[in-house]
C-alpha cells in the first residue's frame, strides 16, 4: 500500500487562531483517534494505521523539535495551501500534499474539541480552520476547510 504523506495547513483569516484554550474532552464518548491508532516516528511524522496517510505531526510553518511542535503556524489562501503543501520537503519527503476534506475529518477526535483532535499525536495543533484539497466541502457553503476548534465542517 502506498503511504500518502498529508500536511496540515491553516487558512487565512481574519479570526486569529486560538492558544491559550485547553483542550476539553468528553470521556463518556469514545476516542475516535486513540494513541494506539498511529504509529509515531522519530522524524516527526506518524502513519495512521487506519488509513495508511502519514502526516506531519505539526502544522506547516511550526517546527518539529524532536518532542513537539515550536513556533506558530502559517496562514495560507487555499491556493497558496495547495501549492505549498505541494512543494513542501520535510522528514525525506518531497510529496507532501494538502488531504481531502474526508482525510482531513479521519484525524477530527470526535470527543474533544478546542482542538478536535488528538493532542499526543498532533502537538500544539492551532485551535484554527485547516485547509483540505477539496474544491468544495460537503455542503452548500463552498466550505474547503475544518474547523479544528469545535470540529466542524
Amino acid at each position: 500500500m502506498k503511504t500518502y504523506q498529508l500536511v496540515l495547513i491553516t487558512t487565512l483569516s481574519i479570526i486569529q487562531p486560538i492558544q491559550s484554550l485547553a483542550q476539553v474532552c468528553n470521556e463518556s464518548i469514545p476516542l475516535t483517534t486513540p494513541d494506539s491508532r498511529f504509529s509515531i516516528n522519530i522524524d516527526g511524522t506518524v502513519v495512521d494505521n487506519k488509513t495508511g496517510l502519514m502526516w506531519m505531526r505539526c502544522s506547516l510553518g511550526q517546527t518539529w523539535n524532536g518532542n513537539g511542535c515550536s513556533g506558530v503556524s502559517a496562514n495560507f489562501s487555499w491556493v497558496n495551501a495547495i501549492n505549498a503543501g505541494e512543494t513542501e520537503t520535510f522528514a525525506n519527503h518531497n510529496d507532501w500534499r494538502v488531504p481531502n476534506i474526508k482525510e482531513l475529518n479521519s484525524i477530527l477526535e470526535d470527543a474533544c474539541y478546542e482542538p478536535a483532535i488528538n493532542e499526543n499525536i498532533f502537538p500544539a495543533t492551532p485551535q484554527s480552520f485547516f485547509w483540505s484539497a477539496s474544491p468544495h466541502a460537503v455542503d452548500s457553503n463552498d466550505q474547503r476547510w475544518l474547523d479544528f476548534v469545535t470540529g466542524d465542517i
